[in-house]
């Protein structure tokens, strides 16, 4: 691991981490800098036993979709009628799950139809380990190769039972697996702190759809949050096909 340290900007996300799970995910705090006791301990448990009884819709789901063709972190076609938009921290252990075991049946069934355009989004939550994993996915995006280089990071972080704790000696062997055009400005690009801004931006897009865990998700503005079945991803799309 590189000793480059958190972006000052993150401390208020970061510092928040909750300490427990719940419903399939990370459970954060409030956006604060203070380090988070009673709230981080408390706030699993509220999420896990007040499930929503009907879908939730996002208000600001309209303001996620980036329909952009020319998106790197985007899979899928620009003009399909489901856009789910995932908000996912590489460090977090059910981030890793949802894109390991539901993901690629969402692709199948449905990107490669032309029914669903997955847009990913940064959620940084768990520290340094994560920003750093993050950094790596934005310098393969910029490659053009992101979901190569997901594939390769997910395939091995899946095997750690629990956070990866990737350093970069692991982003670059997730990078040559990738087919990375040109290694050596993925690892400048990694090694640097060029995309911090963004993942800050990300964060704060996070924030505005009111998430507090990882993995989060918006399917045409319906909220699943955590790693749950792929039968609830299915019934999202569903509903939203039929509308």
């Amino acid at each position: 691991m590189s000793d480059t340290k958190i972006p000052p900007l993150m401390w208020a996300f970061t510092a928040v981490l909750a300490i427990g799970t719940g419903v399939g995910g990370y459970v954060i705090g409030a956006n604060s800098a203070t380090p988070a006791t009673e709230t981080a301990q408390t706030a699993p448990s509220q999420a896990a036993e007040e499930p929503a009884a009907e879908p939730t819709m996002n208000e600001a789901a309209a303001d996620i979709e980036r329909r952009d063709a020319n998106d790197p972190m985007a899979l899928g076609d620009v003009d399909a009628p489901v856009v789910l938009s995932e908000f996912s921290d590489w460090d977090c252990p059910f981030c890793i799950k949802a894109n390991v075991e539901i993901m690629p049946q969402i692709i199948k069934n449905y990107v490669d139809d032309g029914k669903v355009r997955i847009e990913f989004n940064d959620f940084v939550v768990n520290g340094q380990a994560a920003v750093e994993a993050a950094r790596a996915g934005r310098a393969a995006a910029d490659q053009g190769k992101f979901f190569e280089y997901q594939d390769a990071y997910m395939a091995e972080a899946i095997k750690a039972n629990g956070h990866p704790d990737f350093d970069m000696e692991d982003f670059v062997r997730f990078a040559e697996a990738a087919g990375m055009p040109d290694m050596e400005k993925f690892k400048a690009d990694a090694a640097s702190d060029k995309y911090d801004a963004a993942l800050q931006d990300a964060n704060n897009l996070a924030q505005r759809a009111g998430f507090n865990s990882t993995p989060s998700f918006l399917v045409n503005g319906q909220e699943i949050i955590g790693a749950q079945p792929y039968e609830a991803f299915e019934q999202a799309i569903e509903d939203a096909l039929a509308k």
